[in-house]
């Protein structure tokens, strides 16, 4: 139920991100809000402390949050407030394998469009789409090898 949830608030945001060029706060802000209520159930029902996972795994987003007032235009403030919503639901060891299939999924994808002269260095690439392609790898590289 779970990968189905976080499937459907990465199409929405992928679609929004792919249109827009950015994600609505109130969007995020639904996500977190799911997110939240999904751990406060599941600690509730599992009758364990579900938070540490939760919280560990949203230290991703905030790193790329500040990665982004950092150094800004490196990375979107809607893609880390999503990889922040993802890392509660995913916890940290499956929100930096995300946040690395993701990085490869651009990779190739820029390297195409560099190569093929569709884009230069300085094309920007909304990244929800990508973190979209990340987690459907993630789910069926399992399922299509045994």
């Amino acid at each position: 139920m779970k990968e189905g949830a976080v499937f459907v608030y990465l199409t929405v945001c992928a679609v929004w991100d792919l249109k827009k060029r950015s994600l609505p706060v109130w969007l995020l802000l639904l996500g977190s809000l799911g997110a939240l209520l999904y751990e406060a159930a599941a600690g509730f029902v599992l009758g364990a402390s579900v938070w540490a996972g939760a919280l560990s795994g949203s230290l991703v987003g905030l790193a790329l949050l500040a990665a982004g007032r950092i150094a800004p235009g490196s990375i979107g403030s809607g893609d880390g407030w999503c990889f922040f919503n993802l890392g509660l639901l995913l916890g940290l060891q499956e929100t930096l394998g995300l946040l690395w299939v993701t990085m490869m999924a651009a990779l190739i994808f820029s390297g195409v469009l560099l190569l093929f002269r569709k884009a230069n260095r300085k094309t920007r690439l909304p990244l929800v789409p990508f973190i979209w392609t990340g987690f459907l790898v993630m789910r069926l590289v399992p399922v299509l090898s045994g």
